[in-house]
């Protein structure tokens, strides 16, 4: 099955490591037909951006999904916090954000990592609804 993608005109798109952008002057949609590493724009969090434990954590999946090469690198942080995270809401009482954090390590431990940057992204609104403007290189 085909995954379907939209992107306004100038949006841009990271599929595994080039970015691609939609250079017309309407919407236009493509369909992915085998496996890629995709992320759109409007999804990328910059490393600036993870100003809270929870904004970090969902960084460190999007690095792990973008960057599988250097998977060990971003996975060991994202271990420490997500445990760091869980006791303290444990501690707290805060069952709904320890099921949160510990469903988002099952799919991560899955590599489900589009699906736990999604279950990220109900907890935080879209990562990067505060940026000003992000440049790819």
């Amino acid at each position: 099955m085909a995954l379907s993608i939209k992107l306004k005109p100038g949006e841009r798109l990271i599929v595994n490591g080039g970015v691609l952008r939609n250079s017309g002057k309407s919407t236009i949609a493509l369909d992915v037909l085998n496996k890629v590493t995709l992320l759109q724009e409007r999804d990328l969090m910059l490393p600036e951006q993870a100003d809270t434990p929870l904004r970090t954590l969902y960084f460190l999946v999007q690095m792990m999904h973008l960057e599988p090469e250097n998977h060990e690198a971003h996975f060991r942080p994202f271990v420490e916090l997500g445990a760091q995270l869980y006791a303290r809401e444990m501690q707290r009482g805060d069952s709904a954000m320890c099921d949160l954090v510990g469903e988002v390590i099952g799919l991560v431990g899955k590599r489900d990592f589009p699906h736990a940057m999604r279950r990220l992204q109900k907890e935080l609104g879209k990562p990067g609804a505060n940026r000003n403007s992000v440049k790819f290189e």
